[in-house]
């Protein structure tokens, strides 16, 4: 049960990132990825005290996060600066290439998941468990073979995933000191305030002012989409080994491939992408990614 409430995580993920990639379609200031950010900051401020805080004065649970002590604030809101510069990069990658090949490249995140978290929070998975993981990534390296991708694109993609799976273990490491909602309050906050300080630049702020006004019906699906994977992300971070919760999360690249066909066949003018012999390389590796699905499930 646990790894379908999970699962939830991925395929809203992969809806946003397929929304993604029609919010930066355009040479408009309204298109840039640090404009973008902001916005998304702006959306992460508003779900924080319009909704987590109500949340947390219904449940009298104000006090844990008033009372949070330095240590575990203070991490938690700096760690909001790395998924910002996340996917900020990733939104400079798919300005550049098609989001099914991008995508995959966050396969990477389970490895550098496993290392980190054994590290800096001693976790220890069982061998069947990387075996899982390694068919996770290993699928979605066979999805990124489907087609060239530019040198520039992986390594903003490798970067991009250092920065998330980082992003996850300081999670996990501070967020578990507290109870679920405080460490998801605290973890909102955290990616507001880091995309809201993207507004001290000047075409950014422009972008931002241009985007609420141009853009808004689109980003506030794309970001409802991602609000709402994060949540379910976060409380699976609090409750599960984090390189397990990474690995469920490598089943994105099936439902942003699966969306991208679908899209590309029945509404190309949203979105278009190639399609014929590379498509069955894909099928091939989402067949891996949902074998190791199924190991980490019966195995959880």
């Amino acid at each position: 049960m646990e790894f379908l409430v999970t699962l939830l995580a991925p395929m809203l993920w992969a809806s946003a990132t397929l929304t993604d990639k029609m919010l930066v379609t355009g040479k408009g200031v309204d298109s840039k990825p640090s404009a973008l950010m902001a916005v998304s900051g702006f959306f992460n401020l508003l779900f924080g005290v319009l909704i987590i805080w109500p949340i947390l004065l219904w449940y009298h649970q104000t006090n844990q996060v008033m009372n949070v002590d330095a240590g575990v604030l203070i991490p938690l809101l700096l760690n909001g600066a790395t998924q910002t510069v996340a996917m900020i990069l990733f939104l400079k990658a798919i300005t550049h290439e098609e989001v099914s090949r991008v995508d995959p490249w966050f396969q990477t995140i389970p490895a550098l998941g496993i290392i980190l978290a054994f590290v800096f929070i001693d976790e220890k998975l069982a061998w069947y468990h990387v075996a899982a993981i390694a068919l996770l990534a290993i699928g979605g390296w066979i999805i990124k073979s489907s087609g060239k991708v530019s040198r520039k694109v992986i390594i903003f993609m490798l970067i991009a995933s250092l920065l998330l799976a980082t992003n996850d273990v300081i999670f996990a490491k501070f967020g578990r000191s507290l109870d679920m909602m405080p460490a998801v309050f605290c973890d909102v906050m955290g990616k507001a305030l880091w995309g809201l300080i993207l507004l001290v630049g000047p075409k950014v702020r422009k972008g931002f002012i241009l985007g609420l006004k141009s853009k808004i019906r689109l980003q506030s699906i794309s970001e409802v989409l991602f609000i709402s994977a994060d949540f379910v992300f976060d409380r699976a971070k609090i409750i599960a080994p984090v390189a397990i919760v990474q690995g469920i999360a490598c089943s994105q690249p099936v439902f942003t491939i699966l969306g991208a066909a679908l899209l590309t066949k029945f509404a190309p003018k949203i979105l278009s992408e190639e399609q014929g012999g590379a498509f069955w390389k894909k099928l091939g590796g989402i067949i891996l990614i949902i074998t190791g699905g199924v190991v980490i499930a019966i195995t959880r």
